[in-house]
């Protein structure tokens, strides 16, 4: 849970947002076509991966997919990390 939030998925493929106080569902990203394997939420962003081989990165406040990858195997986790340099790769 980050800013009051809880990020989760469903069976039907979708990302789900709530207010993790009210338990109010705020929006549903839908995409991917194929069960949803891992998610992360960090600074209004939501990364995720699925069964559908893609990664995919989210944005609250462009309330759409803002990067989507395709992958030759499937993507079991993934993991949003903020660097400030390439240095620290």
């Amino acid at each position: 849970m980050a800013n009051g939030l809880l990020v989760t998925n469903d069976w039907n493929y979708n990302i789900l947002v709530y207010n993790a106080r009210s338990g109010t569902l705020l929006h549903t990203f839908s995409g991917h076509t194929d069960a949803i394997f891992s998610l992360d939420f960090k600074d209004g962003l939501i990364a995720s991966s699925s069964r559908d081989l893609t990664l995919r990165l989210w944005s609250l406040k462009e309330d759409k997919c803002t990067l989507h990858l395709n992958n030759k195997g499937r993507i079991c986790s993934v993991l949003i990390k903020k660097i400030s340099s390439f240095a620290e790769l």
